[in-house]
């Protein structure tokens, strides 16, 4: 049965641009839905997994079907603030904006693999430590580099921590784990619009203190070209190059320097929120925290003494198929 037929595809949905598969009209299909979940249970056999987990609420269809024929406890992946005990919490980033998922944390133990119906090829997962998110990091960003040996340092700007990795000969010489993130800074200075030079500075000054006490090296600092993977940065290309609807292929290795960014930031923090909103390039979802990305970006930027940066919109996704899938 070709079950790609029972899927709807609904183009500029839920914004324009992008692509909406729609499954309902697979799960209506008595027939289509029970051949979906005979081939998920069929390839899940091939894994040791003692769990199975999904995000809402599309993966619960699928999830809890697999999990009650295989008899495997089911661990539901929810949206913010939709559990009611302890949880974990990771923010991650959508083709169309940002959002947080929560899982329990009695529900998961540290050695427990699972199987998550997020990810596209069903590989046997267990949860990252950071020094390998770091080198996954890595490696997908060095997809994009036709000299793959150069020396590197790949920044990742995210919503509870900043990751910065040295590179050199393909490899990961160290990496630093920044307690800074974009939503971090937001709890602690609960700002969104208009931002006064003032409160800039303030929050600038928050985050140099910061650098500095991570102690990162600046060992040889000159032969590194400074590379940013995050939302903040592919969010500054894509307003660079006045872009209404997103396109990786366009937005990988820009390179911007520190005056456009400075440029940037001023514009966006004389805005409101909703105003950013009208900003060519600035997806919806960023606009209460992009101006937050940039101080921490710039800030980086300065401590590196650099004045161009490289963008990649490439990272953990695109590293674990190199290292994992890729023949």
């Amino acid at each position: 049965m070709d079950l790609k037929k029972f899927i709807r595809s609904i183009p500029d949905y839920p914004k324009k641009g992008i692509l909406f598969r729609d499954i309902t009209t697979l799960i209506k299909d008595e027939k289509a839905f029970e051949e979906t979940i005979n081939q998920i249970v069929e390839r899940s056999k091939r894994f040791n997994f003692t769990k199975i987990a999904a995000i809402e609420s599309r993966g619960f269809v699928f999830a809890s079907a697999v999990s009650y024929i295989l008899k495997k406890p089911f661990i539901m992946l929810r949206k913010k603030n939709k559990l009611p005990s302890d949880t974990h919490s990771v923010d991650f980033e959508l083709e169309y904006g940002t959002a947080t998922i929560e899982v329990h944390k009695d529900s998961i133990n540290k050695n427990e693999i699972l199987l998550d119906f997020k990810n596209r090829y069903k590989q046997e997962l267990n949860i990252i430590d950071p020094k390998t998110e770091a080198e996954l990091t890595s490696l997908g960003v060095n997809t994009l580099f036709t000299n793959p040996d150069s020396d590197k340092i790949i920044v990742d700007i995210g919503g509870g921590s900043t990751e910065i990795i040295f590179m050199s000969q393909q490899q990961m010489v160290y990496f630093y784990s920044l307690d800074l993130g974009v939503i971090k800074l937001y709890k602690e200075f609960k700002e969104i619009n208009s931002f006064s030079k003032e409160k800039t500075k303030q929050i600038k000054d928050f985050v140099k203190k910061a650098i500095q006490k991570s102690n990162i090296s600046l060992n040889n600092i000159e032969k590194y070209q400074i590379v940013f993977n995050s939302g903040t940065s592919t969010t500054l290309a894509a307003i660079s190059k006045n872009l209404k609807n997103y396109d990786s292929s366009i937005i990988n290795k820009v390179s911007l320097s520190i005056t456009e960014t400075y440029e940037i930031l001023n514009i966006l923090a004389s805005k409101t929120a909703k105003q950013r909103l009208l900003v060519n390039g600035l997806e919806k979802g960023r606009e209460e925290v992009i101006v937050y990305g940039i101080i921490i970006l710039t800030t980086l930027m300065e401590y590196f003494n650099k004045s161009q940066f490289l963008v990649s919109d490439r990272g953990v996704l695109e590293g674990i198929f190199k290292k994992y899938i890729e023949i």
